[in-house]
């Protein structure tokens, strides 16, 4: 078993390039990370590994589907392969579903 200290590793987006990488860092007491070194762009490794993730996940759901509420950001949705979606805007009266059962 190696020494490595993972809590120094993170994903990290560079928001210049529109790419995701993988570095060492030092998380800060607000919640940022100040990156100490960087790989290349591991963008598909990651985006793979997530997809992954969630088809697994999906596997052990007795829904069509599996994913994410995400903060402020939206939601991270699998479809299960043949399914179909839809997408539309929200009115303010529609009840919430919660994408993923906690």
């Amino acid at each position: 078993m190696s020494n490595t200290d993972w809590t120094k590793y993170f994903i990290g987006l560079d928001y210049e390039k529109e790419k995701l990488f993988i570095g060492i860092g030092k998380l800060k007491n607000n919640g940022m990370i100040n990156f100490l070194k960087k790989s290349d762009d591991r963008t598909v490794e990651i985006i793979n590994a997530v997809g992954r993730f969630l088809k697994m996940k999906l596997n052990k759901s007795k829904k069509n589907y599996f994913g994410y509420d995400l903060n402020r950001i939206g939601k991270l949705v699998l479809i299960k392969h043949g399914y179909d979606f839809e997408v539309f805007k929200k009115r303010k009266d529609t009840i919430t579903r919660p994408i993923q059962d906690f």
